[in-house]
Parts: C-alpha cells; structure tokens; sequence
C-alpha cells in the first residue's frame, strides 16, 4: 500500500509540472514549447520588475506562482532537450541541408541549455525573494537579472 501511494505521489508531481499542450492540441510542438516559455515567465519577470519599485506589493502567493511557473518552463526546455526531432524542433531544422543539420542542432542544444540555467537562476532569485522577510524584500538582483534572462532569449532568437 505504502508503495502505491509513493508511486502516486511521483506521478501527481510529475504530472503537476509537465509542458501544457494548448486546447485541441494533441502533441508537443516546438511551437507550443516556445509559448508555454514565455508564458510561464511571465510571472516571474513581472513581480521582478513590479518589487524593484514596490516590494511589499508582492504577496508571497504570487512569488509562489513564478515559482511554480518556472516548473513549467523547465519542464518545456527539458522536453526539447530529451527529444530532438521534429516536432520539437525548429521548422528552420527541416529546412537544412543534412549535413548542416549536426552544426545547428548543436548550436540549438547549447542555447536552451543555457536558457535552462538562466530558467533555474531566475527561479533561485525569486525563491530567495521569497525566504526574505516580506519587509526586507527589495527584488533589485531579480529585477537585473531579467536584462540577462531577456538577452539569452534575444541572442538565441536571433543565432537561431
């Protein structure tokens, strides 16, 4: 019995934090992955950028929420990097000459892996934001931190 319940525990966590499909979609697409991203981030930049200026504005239930957020987001960068074939690649993959291919998946795999570093960073701040008395909260190397956040996802935007 105490074996079952572990076991549904994992599969509850597990299921709790995967990449949403959008309504009427039946498969993860790299499309969909790109959306749930900036979606799920949303949140967390938001309090950032909003706690920098009024700190004690920012209830501990929406800290939470980036932070569950940012569970989605990586969840999404994982399902990417555990499957690299279409349909969670870019469409301009499929459009490569194969022996291309090698050079820009590379390039790909290296770029959501640091987005994915960036992703658990981010979170880290907020977390720590959050173990912070409410009075002594102040966002500012959150709030800085989204400059960065913002230019690993313009340069991979833009080398992609």
């Amino acid at each position: 019995m105490k074996y079952f319940f572990c076991f549904f525990i994992f599969c509850s966590f597990s299921d709790a934090f995967s990449c949403p499909l959008g309504k009427h979609e039946t498969e993860l697409t790299f499309a969909r992955v790109m959306r749930n991203l900036g979606r799920f981030s949303l949140e967390g930049e938001s309090i950032c950028q909003k706690g920098k200026d009024f700190p004690r504005d920012i209830s501990n239930e929406k800290i939470d929420k980036a932070i569950s957020d940012f569970n989605i987001v990586l969840e999404c960068t994982n399902a990417v990097l555990n499957n690299l074939n279409p349909p969670l690649l870019p469409s301009k993959y499929a459009d490569l000459l194969p022996e291309e291919r090698q050079s820009y998946l590379a390039r790909f795999v290296s770029s959501l892996e640091e987005f994915k570093i960036a992703a658990l960073h981010f979170q880290g701040l907020i977390v720590k934001e959050k173990n912070t008395l409410k009075e002594s909260r102040n966002f500012l190397t959150c709030s800085d931190f989204t400059k960065d956040y913002n230019e690993i996802i313009n340069r991979a935007h833009r080398d992609l």
